[in-house]
């Protein structure tokens, strides 16, 4: 399909059985040119932005959960963070 030009394209598919019997089908496509260059670059960063806040949002809130239901004990979390700087 390479050399066929773009637009609409007609392809036939044929079959006979053993018996004679002949039939035939259409299908109609269209071809068409994809942009090689995918989604302008102002949208992958509004995507990745969005998908890492989303991301943080979502960690912040099953942390926020599990301190709320006593899962994480707070004041352990805030310790080891104050060690790591000694």
């Amino acid at each position: 399909m390479d050399s066929m030009s773009y637009g609409a394209i007609t392809i036939t598919f044929y079959v006979s059985d053993i018996i004679g019997n002949i039939g035939s089908a259409e299908v109609n496509v269209i071809k068409g040119l994809i942009s090689p260059g995918g989604l302008e670059p102002g949208v992958i960063i509004v995507i990745i932005v969005v998908t890492v806040i989303g991301g943080l949002a979502i960690i912040g809130a099953i942390w926020g959960i599990l301190v709320k239901k006593g899962k994480i004990l707070l004041y352990i979390f805030k310790s080891l963070i104050s060690h790591q700087g000694c």
